[in-house]
């Protein structure tokens, strides 16, 4: 008998301790999860810090580029999530909606290719397969003061040909300088139209050339040189350039009628009708004069057709310009941004009409406004409005009247 309690009592002293050895080992394993637990707790929040650091770093990088190469207005739309990362891979271009009875209003901008644009719409350059080519082109098309309202709220698209903005103003005042009228035997020769407006302007406009600009270089430095030019002839340079000003009309009929006239007898016309029921949106595409055919031939593809063109056939139209005395178009890069200076606005306005190009993609749109960036000198600045205050701080304080 007391060899059987012995027995119980140490069976039961040996259950004891292998509770016991249970509860120590499920403790020392649980404090020993807790402890991984926390260690892989503090390498996840660490991996995610890192993670979020190295976003930040990039949403602040692409915050600053995007300061660098836009203007603040169109820096927001530009960087939006639209097919373009930045990186020049995926591109996306763009579908466009389908239209029935699709008609285009050509809006002509001045020094910018659309007489060679136009030139490839005639029939007899049809290349076969082509849809933009043989899609209806309104008459008038919009042009200087022929711009009419019938033929805007006719079209159901409107097609932009632009270009840099400060390349387009030193064709528009090597187009308009006396001195590089052509004669009638060289017009003969070169089998092109007399049409410079140098050779057509008053005689006060001629005048105005061999006092205040009878170069480019003179044309770019007297707004900002004080000790080189009249109060005239600074305030005149200015406000022929800026463009829309009457009384400086004569001087460069392209420089009076700028993006921002073509803006407001298109764009800005038909958007304010647009709370009627009668007006709808217009489908808006834009061609880059530095990508004409090439933009031309991926819009022709983007509306079903094979972007088939034929560049020979669709010459350029110089109007002379190869002909162009060469003391007339030279300019330093000084010279160059100190244009861009005078066109800040006119800049801004030419980025929106960009920017609405269903047509093109994002790289293609971003691309082009950093390459006026970089020819104007503005990606040296932190900022646009830096910029713009420096160019204007560098600006003799002559009123535009």
């Amino acid at each position: 008998m007391t060899d059987i309690k012995t027995i119980q009592k140490k069976n039961e002293r040996s259950r004891s301790r292998a509770k016991l050895i249970i509860i120590i080992s499920s403790s020392i394993l649980i404090g020993v999860a807790g402890i991984l637990n926390i260690h892989f707790s503090l390498n996840l929040q660490s991996a995610s810090v890192e993670r979020v650091t190295k976003d930040t770093k990039d949403v602040i990088q692409l915050q600053n580029d995007a300061v660098t190469s836009t203007s603040s207005a169109i820096s927001q739309k530009l960087h939006k999530d639209d097919g373009y990362d930045g990186s020049g891979d995926g591109i996306v271009v763009p579908s466009l909606q389908p239209i029935q009875n699709r008609t285009i209003m050509l809006v002509h901008i001045g020094k910018a290719a659309g007489s060679t644009l136009l030139r490839s719409f005639y029939q007899a350059q049809w290349q076969s397969g082509n849809k933009l080519q043989r899609t209806p082109v309104l008459l008038p098309i919009c042009h200087m003061h022929a711009c009419t309202n019938k033929t805007l709220y006719k079209a159901t698209t409107l097609l932009y040909v632009i270009r840099n903005p400060v390349d387009r103003m030193i064709s528009a005042y090597k187009f308009s300088h006396p001195d590089n009228c052509i004669t009638y035997d060289q017009v003969r020769k070169m089998n092109i139209t007399n049409d410079i407006w140098g050779c057509h302007m008053p005689m006060y406009a001629k005048q105005w050339y061999h006092e205040c600009a009878p170069t480019l270089e003179q044309f770019a430095k007297s707004p900002f040189d004080a000790s080189s030019s009249t109060s005239y002839c600074r305030h005149s340079i200015r406000g022929m350039v800026s463009g829309g000003n009457e009384r400086y009309r004569k001087q460069s009929t392209h420089a009076y009628f700028n993006y921002a006239h073509y803006r407001n007898v298109t764009i800005q016309r038909f958007e304010s009708c647009l709370d009627t029921d009668t007006v709808d949106k217009k489908e808006i595409f834009v061609l880059r004069t530095e990508h004409l055919w090439q933009d031309a031939s991926t819009l022709d593809i983007q509306l079903n057709g094979t972007g088939k063109y034929n560049t020979t056939a669709s010459r350029n139209v110089t109007h002379g310009s190869e002909t162009y005395h060469k003391h007339t178009s030279t300019l330093s890069k000084v010279g160059y941004e100190r244009i861009c200076c005078m066109l800040i606005d006119e800049i801004n306005v030419f980025e929106d009409i960009l920017y609405r190009g269903e047509n093109l993609s994002m790289k293609d749109k971003i691309d082009t406004i950093r390459d006026v960036e970089r020819k104007c000198g503005i990606l040296k600045y932190t900022s646009r409005k830096e910029w713009a205050t420096e160019c204007k701080d560098k600006l003799v304080d002559d009123a535009i009247t």
